[in-house]
């Protein structure tokens, strides 16, 4: 990670490998899910974003996990 967005100012590995995988998860969710302010993108819409995310705040290294599960499973998981 590039940036740190947490209050302690932890960056890169300090943060747990836990935290950096909920990070890229919660950008797909904010970017795929319903909002009164947005309405969602499509999955591989959503995708393109996760890979702009990697250059900051998200872990290259977890987005390169993320992005090697299929489009039809995030779709399962995204519930649309």
């Amino acid at each position: 990670m590039k940036a740190s967005a947490n209050p302690r100012g932890l960056r890169g590995s300090q943060i747990s490998q836990g935290a950096r995988i909920v990070a890229v998860a919660d950008v797909f969710e904010v970017i795929t899910g319903p909002r009164a302010d947005q309405r969602p993108v499509s999955v591989a819409e959503a995708r393109q974003e996760v890979v702009r995310a990697s250059e900051s705040p998200c872990d290259p290294g977890v987005v390169r996990a993320f992005l090697n599960v299929s489009v039809g499973e995030l779709w399962r998981w995204s519930g649309w």
